[in-house]
């Protein structure tokens, strides 16, 4: 359905894109001097191989000017990207908080006083943590998926409904936390997030789902052709020639292949010998696909040529039977 919001679009999202450019960063801390955060990471052995996958955006980060825009975004995107590469290690609160803490410290603690530093809030939940991430991603995703909905009717699938939904209700609910209770850390990142907007829109958007449909494209490859860069043409005269060429021909050779069966492998064979006419390129041919135990000889003074041709004559060595 051509106005029916797909599935490719999460990945288009603002924060997705974020967090799939902080995965490609290289390493290259050799020019930073972070050994106290890595030694201290890495004597973490619960999540010592998820640190080894971090380095390169943490490095990279501390190329960037302090207290710029692009510092505090940063800072944002990678407490929630990395936080979240932890929790396929951490099931637990306390170890989640450590680790949160011991990268926030670290980062603090580089030499290069000038250079962007962030600052982690590591006296939280994991269940917090994951609800913060939530409306972070909200905030980042709002304006692109509001635009999103707009060119597809406001319809969306499944997928699509269930993130809108989720996004908005956990909104709503860490909304209702923080109008009570504002001087909770969380609390105040969750002002910055949304500083600007609108709250009755933020928790009121949602899409109408609609059951998606099948579309069908000429130009698009067709199964099996694709590991060859062969396309479907789409064009239906060379499939109907082909088809009338095979209607053409296909019979005769059926027939044909029928008669060489019924003739080599069944008892009809020799009886079709018997009664052919005496056509000699006819016969030729028939002792040619016939197997030798089955020849039997025939005189024909017209076959024989004394000066030029030679009879076989086939010898059977006579046996008693008792």
């Amino acid at each position: 359905m051509g106005n029916l919001l797909q599935n490719k679009d999460l990945d288009g999202l603002t924060s997705n894109i974020y967090y799939r450019k902080l995965n490609q960063y290289k390493d290259i801390c050799w020019t930073v001097n972070i050994t106290s955060l890595q030694s201290q990471l890495n004597a973490q052995n619960d999540v010592k191989d998820i640190s080894e996958g971090i380095w390169g955006a943490i490095c990279h980060t501390t190329f960037m000017s302090r207290n710029s825009n692009e510092c505090n975004e940063r800072c944002d995107y990678l407490y929630y990207w990395s936080g979240t590469k932890f929790l396929t290690k951490l099931i637990d609160d306390e170890p989640f908080k450590q680790i949160i803490q011991i990268l926030g410290n670290g980062l603090n603690k580089l030499e290069n006083e000038h250079k962007c530093k962030c600052v982690f809030i590591s006296d939280i939940s994991i269940d917090l943590f994951k609800k913060m991430n939530i409306v972070f991603d909200y905030s980042k995703n709002f304006d692109s998926i509001k635009v999103a909905l707009n060119d597809h009717n406001n319809t969306c699938n499944n997928i699509h409904h269930n993130y809108v939904n989720t996004a908005v209700e956990t909104y709503k609910e860490v909304n209702s936390m923080c109008v009570s209770d504002t001087s909770k850390r969380y609390c105040q990142q969750f002002k910055k997030y949304f500083n600007g907007k609108d709250n009755s829109v933020l928790s009121t958007l949602a899409c109408k789902t609609i059951k998606e449909t099948v579309e069908t494209d000429n130009s698009v490859n067709m199964p099996g052709t694709q590991d060859y860069g062969i396309e479907a043409s789409g064009n239906p005269s060379e499939y109907s020639s082909s088809k009338i060429a095979m209607s053409i021909l296909f019979p005769p050779f059926a027939i044909l292949l029928l008669f060489f069966f019924l003739y080599k492998f069944t008892s009809l064979g020799p009886m079709i010998y018997r009664v052919l006419p005496k056509n000699n390129t006819i016969k030729r041919y028939l002792n040619y696909i016939r197997p030798d135990k089955e020849m039997e000889y025939q005189y024909d003074p017209e076959d024989i040529n004394i000066d030029t041709s030679r009879v076989n004559v086939t010898y059977h060595q006579s046996r008693t039977i008792f």
